[in-house]
């Protein structure tokens, strides 16, 4: 019997990693109202460069980035997300800043 990995599928073109189906980084606006989901950190910073301000607010403020991006195996990221200062005016770009 074959052991299933944990990480559930490579893109062949840009060599990211999605994450096992079920544990996808949620975005959600502060109400729980669900707007979308990332499978990988391409898609996590696509998201966050679209989604309302408010659901990338509640998200960092709640230190909810840097736990995700640890668990999927991406430390590095993890720690420049979670040393961003959450009262800046540039927060959106200071989180898409860690992505270039």
């Amino acid at each position: 019997m074959a052991k299933i990995s944990k990480v559930s599928k490579i893109s062949k073109t840009e060599g990211i990693i999605d994450c096992p189906p079920g544990t996808e980084f949620v975005f959600k606006l502060p109400n729980g109202s669900v707007l979308a989901k990332a499978r990988n950190k391409k898609q996590f910073a696509v998201l966050v460069s679209g989604l309302p301000y408010a659901s990338v607010e509640y998200h960092a403020k709640g230190r909810h980035f840097g736990p995700w991006f640890a668990m999927i195996g991406e430390k590095d990221i993890a720690k420049k997300l979670d040393a961003i200062l959450l009262d800046s005016k540039t927060l959106r770009s200071d989180i898409l800043r860690v992505f270039e």
